[in-house]
């Protein structure tokens, strides 16, 4: 019981816990559930390990299957309660829902480059968070009218300061596509690989990144990337 409560501490500092009410509807159990992004680590026989950053590891209780599209390395959102400890950074759980995420390289507009990326406001941000050198996005986005449609994560060097002592990166999450209808809406999960800025700034421990999308207007999110640590915090 003791590893329980502690396990139970960890998640609750470092997992972003999913919203009963607001995310799912009203018909969701009155248990505590937690999510994570994590790559899939190695798929066996009996069960499936996730490895959500370097020092938490997730495992499958047996006789979990995850569907055959997905396979080792690819990313994917866990929803799920905690069963047990395995070691101290290894978690038995038990998963209650998984989706494929789209995980991506960040876009990179050069100082004075031509802007290509078009912008189409989303319908709603849900969570957005860095863990394990990922920027985790999960948002409604209206659905493209135009056959030609991406979500990209836009880094402006043209707002950065590349020689200031504290970095701070903008990206901005755009939906690119020519149109969209106000009448259909769709979810989107998205991992974007923030390793260059890490490699970019080696021996920084903290750098500032400024988070922005469109809701109508533009709205932002502040972060404190560290490159180092498991896990970020939003400022």
């Amino acid at each position: 019981m003791k590893s329980i409560y502690k396990a139970l501490l960890v998640f609750l500092l470092i997992l972003p816990l999913a919203s009963c009410s607001e995310f799912w509807g009203g018909d969701e159990p009155d248990l505590i559930y937690y999510e994570s992004m994590a790559n899939v680590q190695s798929i066996q026989a009996n069960n499936v390990i996730f490895k959500s950053n370097p020092s938490l590891y997730f495992t499958s209780q047996d006789g979990f299957d995850l569907d055959d599209s997905i396979a080792e390395g690819d990313r994917v959102w866990l929803y799920f309660t905690l069963v047990d400890s395995v070691s101290p950074s290894m978690y038995n759980i038990h998963i209650y829902s998984y989706a494929e995420v789209d995980s991506r390289p960040f876009y990179q507009l050069e100082k004075d480059a031509n802007d290509t990326i078009l912008s189409q406001g989303i319908f709603q941000l849900q969570k957005c968070w860095i863990s394990d050198n990922y920027l985790n996005v999960i948002f409604y986005a209206y659905a493209s009218v135009s056959s030609n449609s991406s979500f990209e994560l836009v880094r402006d060097m043209n707002r950065e300061d590349t020689l200031a002592a504290k970095p701070k990166i903008y990206l901005d999450l755009r939906h690119n596509t020519a149109s969209v209808t106000p009448y259909r809406y769709n979810l989107e999960m998205m991992s974007f690989d923030l390793r260059p800025i890490r490699e970019q700034y080696t021996g920084q421990d903290s750098i500032a990144v400024q988070f922005s999308y469109t809701l109508g207007t533009s709205q932002h999110v502040n972060f404190y990337y560290l490159p180092n640590a498991d896990e970020n915090s939003q400022e």
